[in-house]
């Protein structure tokens, strides 16, 4: 019975030091993507102009198309028209946003969205509900970046 103790706390002392040296998780390609995607939520949402334009592609090939028309076909476009927005404008997601890898050299970010303004008094009001698609790749300096995006509402108040 004791050398049986003794083998039970050998075994907890050496699955312990081993844990202990395990290396930290492996950066994917999809965290890579997902934290473009989540950097171009804060941004937008802290109204940060030159943060957003640091997700967007540099490639030049970058374009934003809003229900069935091409809002923006220039990275600079995109973020002049990011400028317009009312003040205090913001978007929501839940835990339903989807990174799906292309390949090893691209994802594809499925984004439901709520989009809120401020009314007269100042408070958040929903303006319309929707969803974006995020291309996102890595960019001539290998920053996971916005190639292209889609925003399509699925009604406007």
């Amino acid at each position: 019975m004791k050398r049986l103790g003794l083998a039970l706390a050998a075994c907890v002392l050496l699955s312990t030091a081993a844990t202990a040296n395990m290396p930290p998780p492996q950066v994917t390609s999809r965290d890579m993507a997902n934290d473009a995607v989540v950097a171009f939520m804060e941004n937008f949402n802290a109204g940060n102009l030159e943060g957003l334009a640091s997700t967007y592609s540099d490639g030049g090939s970058f374009v934003w198309v809003e229900n069935g028309h091409i809002a923006a076909d220039s990275k600079a476009a995109a973020v002049e028209a990011n400028g317009k927005m009312p003040k205090g404008a913001r978007m929501e997601t839940d835990s339903s946003m989807q990174v799906i890898m292309i390949g090893t050299s691209a994802a594809e970010a499925v984004v439901p969205f709520t989009f809120y303004v401020k009314d007269d008094k100042g408070a958040d009001t929903e303006a319309f509900k929707g969803v974006m698609t995020l291309t996102i790749a890595p960019d001539t300096d290998g920053t996971w970046r916005i190639v292209a995006g889609h925003m399509s509402a699925s009604g406007r108040h």
